[in-house]
């Protein structure tokens, strides 16, 4: 993350709350700082992890959360997300926040790959880890934690292709695991992929390449929202079918015809 100079003051953050429910436990954890600016202004970088317990079982998402904003606005975005952990109120970002909601826009270069919106790295608030469809203001906009797919209009490209959207949580806990399967299943499923075939031929190139599991979804398919993403590539004419990953969306691998 970029962060403003002349740092004066931080404001750390760290607010956790659990609530034990009819048939479950819920844990909230907001961790973070603020660093305010001689200009007034406060940086802030947040990660918020949910862990659910229910019948023994732990299931765990985190998300996250930054932007400049006057100090003012920081304060009650801050106290927002307590008063959201502690149950009193529905939406960590209340209507009275709604002039900090504005500067949430992400406003870095954005171009078009085949008819898909792509943002690009170069805004002055949000790290862009690299290329990938506009969340942000067009399709889902921020919403990091949902399974989505987008494609194209071919027209003369001869190529139809779809952008696959892995939701923060299954992504974290694909990485937790080390687990291939559940960071590609939304994509395959979607296509129906025999899903043990595909994730050995990702295995056998990952290995060629010397990249493991963990560095493969760390490094190239995680963004900066801690989501995932990927890529199929229809050839209109001959029927071929390609996948690609993350920062390797150009890198087309071979799976057979559809």
């Amino acid at each position: 993350m970029s962060s403003p100079s002349r740092i004066v003051e931080v404001i750390p953050i760290d607010v956790s709350e659990s609530y034990q429910l009819a048939d479950k436990q819920l844990t909230i954890t907001t961790q973070g700082i603020a660093q305010v600016t001689a200009a007034g202004d406060a940086y802030f970088s947040l990660s918020i992890t949910t862990s659910e317990l229910y019948n023994g079982s732990t299931k765990t998402i985190t998300t996250r959360s930054s932007a400049t904003v006057t100090v003012p606005a920081f304060v009650k975005y801050r106290d927002a997300v307590a008063a959201f952990n502690r149950g009193e109120i529905d939406l960590p970002l209340p209507q009275a926040s709604k002039q900090q909601l504005e500067k949430l826009v992400y406003t870095g270069p954005k171009y078009y790959w085949y008819g898909i919106k792509f943002v690009a790295p170069g805004d002055p608030v949000y790290y862009i880890d690299f290329d990938h469809p506009d969340n942000f203001d067009t399709y889902y906009p921020g919403q990091w934690n949902t399974n989505w797919l987008k494609n194209n209009y071919p027209g003369q490209s001869g190529w139809l292709k779809w952008a696959h959207h892995t939701a923060s949580g299954t992504m974290q806990q694909a990485i937790l695991f080390w687990d291939l399967y559940l960071a590609i299943m939304p994509f395959a499923a979607a296509f129906g992929f025999e899903i043990y075939w595909l994730v050995g031929v990702i295995l056998a190139i990952l290995w060629g390449i010397g990249l493991g599991v963990w560095a493969f979804l760390t490094a190239i398919m995680q963004s900066e929202q801690l989501d995932g993403w990927s890529y199929t590539h229809d050839n209109l004419i001959n029927h071929d079918r390609l996948i690609s990953f993350g920062a390797w969306r150009d890198w087309g691998w071979g799976v057979g015809k559809w």
